[in-house]
């Protein structure tokens, strides 16, 4: 009978909390037009929160910490009759007992360092923001995502972390103004949000957006035994909720992978990477080459190593391929083929060689030969894109014979469709438009003064503009 009247007790207290009218939302005039309007609704509608006897809401009322544990209890169905707490100011008679005691089980809450819980205090926007981000078991945040909140130094240093991984994974927001307001109690609406965005979060909740499919940065790739190369997986749609994925080889004793899609390459072969997501099964592949780095060697002599890089013809059709190749002193002549197509005559070592068909990051063979016409080695190597030359800009200055103005010499490096250039200071145009290369005399630009110049292509487009300190020569 005791048992029986402290449970009429509890779920008394619970409605009180959480209201005793379960009419339509519709009733509730004061969440018409509410920022949290959606929410609300949704949650009126599942039963999991009720409005008030007269026929409101208050979505911006306080909620106290033993209301919201017993608010996340009931969204999370963590229901859990056998657990104890030894909360001080919390007594196995009180309504909220079993509440807080299943969280605090759970792990979800730890209570103040003199052993009190504090129920009836008002829970602020930061304590209920670090019990959803244990409960989501969320790793502390980077705390540059508190830059968006002007009083982040008003944070806790304690709850840093939490905050900050809930304001990144977009669980916790701020203010219009640009506040967090960290000390400011959580309303019901807040706290109704905060709870339909966990579950969301996790799976568990009503907005679950599913995953529709999995891409992957690369469908193709090469590397050599030892190297490593990242594969990089785009989850869809964009705001899927479980957007974890999984990764595997087809064969581990070519190549693996590990947990972030990092690929390294193991011995010589072929393999495919496949990423699945946790939502859905959904996969996307891609095709692991693994070959000999530089050709591989022997015992002994100089390290054999074999590289191609890729620059675009100046006509902008196919790429000039440059073939580096150390070790092999008798090797004469090279020629490139790929999937078993010739893309060059052969060509003598250390020439450049025009290819049509061959990109960066594409794998190629290179076929190495003597003097006398037989085959040497063959390597397969992947294709670099051949860093661009550093931009520079220069100018110095030299008296003139007459003593009128200076002598301006520009040196321009880097900048390989540049073809005029002219020089200003200050807005005011010094010289008129000359060909890269040529000298200018300028009257009203001194060493160690600032000037502009402007770089034109062939056909009069501006194509750089550099800003640079004139030197004495």
């Amino acid at each position: 009978m005791k048992a029986k009247s402290m449970f009429l007790v509890a779920a008394l207290a619970f409605c009180l909390v959480f209201g005793l009218v379960a009419a339509a939302f519709a009733a509730f005039p004061d969440i018409n037009g509410h920022w949290a309007q959606a929410q609300l609704e949704k949650w009126v509608e599942q039963g999991l929160a009720k409005g008030y006897p007269d026929g409101t809401f208050k979505p911006d009322n306080q909620v106290t910490r033993a209301e919201f544990v017993a608010l996340l209890n009931r969204a999370w169905d963590n229901q859990n009759p056998g657990a104890k707490c030894d909360f001080t100011d919390v007594k196995a008679s009180d309504w909220y007992y079993q509440e807080v005691a299943a969280v605090a089980e759970a792990g979800y809450v730890s209570g103040y360092e003199d052993k009190t819980f504090r129920p009836n205090n008002p829970i602020n926007r930061v304590e209920a923001g670090a019990i959803i981000a244990r409960l989501l078991k969320l790793p502390a945040g980077d705390e540059s995502a508190l830059a968006a909140f002007k009083d982040a130094a008003a944070i806790g240093a304690w709850a840093k972390g939490s905050i900050s991984a809930l304001a990144a994974e977009k669980l916790l927001g701020g203010y219009p103004d640009g506040t967090f307001k960290p000390a400011n109690p959580i309303t019901r609406a807040e706290a109704i949000v905060l709870i339909d965005r966990s579950l969301a979060y996790s799976g568990e909740g009503g907005e679950v957006i599913p995953v529709t499919g999995v891409k992957l940065n690369k469908d193709k790739l090469s590397l050599s035994v030892s190297s490593t190369a990242q594969l990089e997986a785009t989850v869809e749609p964009a705001d899927a909720t479980n957007k974890n994925v999984t990764w595997s080889s087809s064969d581990e004793e070519i190549a693996t992978v590990d947990e972030t899609g990092k690929v390294k390459g193991i011995k010589v072969g072929k393999a495919t990477i496949t990423v699945t997501t946790k939502d859905g099964n959904r996969t996307a592949t891609c095709e692991v080459n693994v070959y000999r780095s530089g050709g591989g060697g022997g015992g002994g002599g100089s390290s054999k190593t074999v590289s191609v890089t890729l620059v675009p013809t100046a006509s902008g059709i196919g790429n000039v391929a440059t073939v580096n190749i150390t070790g092999y002193e008798n090797a004469a002549q090279y020629r490139l083929l790929k999937n078993n197509l010739v893309l060059t005559n052969k060509v003598n070592v250390g020439s450049t060689v025009v290819v049509l068909y061959l990109k960066p990051d594409e794998t190629c063979v290179v076929e190495l030969y003597k003097a006398d016409g037989t085959i040497l080695d063959t390597v397969t190597v992947e294709c670099q894109e051949a860093a661009p030359s550093a931009k520079t800009v220069s100018v110095t200055l030299v008296p003139t014979a007459s003593g009128i103005g200076n002598v301006a010499t520009v040196n321009i490096t880097g900048y390989e469709n540049a073809a005029q250039y002219r020089l200003l200071k200050d807005n005011l145009v010094l010289t008129n438009k000359v060909n890269v290369g040529s000298t200018v005399v300028v009257l009203y630009l001194k060493p160690d003064e600032t000037c502009v110049v402007e770089l034109y292509k062939a056909d009069g487009t501006l194509l750089a503009t550099e800003t640079v300190v004139a030197l004495a020569q």
